[in-house]
């Protein structure tokens, strides 16, 4: 019986370190690209960064997936926050 050695690509959030499983088993992938567009296909995002957040839905993925802020320049003012969220 002969072993052969493959390389292939899983996918974990990159918050909560959860693994890409989605039919109840860790999804292997030939490549980056593969991997990227069945994440988003079962609801996973990828970021500008290529950075992985699985749809749990709590305060750290939902920042995560928010754009980033910049603070406002010299003679700015700052936007206030009217996100439902903001208030609370």
């Amino acid at each position: 019986m002969p072993l052969i050695t493959v390389t292939c690509v899983i996918l974990a959030c990159d918050l909560c370190r959860q693994n890409f499983e989605p039919d109840d088993y860790t999804a292997h992938f030939d490549g980056a690209n593969e991997a990227r567009v069945a994440a988003e296909t079962y609801g996973w995002s990828v970021t500008a960064e290529d950075r992985v957040i699985c749809p749990s839905g709590d305060a750290e993925h939902r920042q995560a997936l928010l754009p980033p802020t910049r603070a406002p320049g010299p003679g700015q003012l700052a936007l206030v926050d009217a996100s439902p969220e903001a208030g609370r």
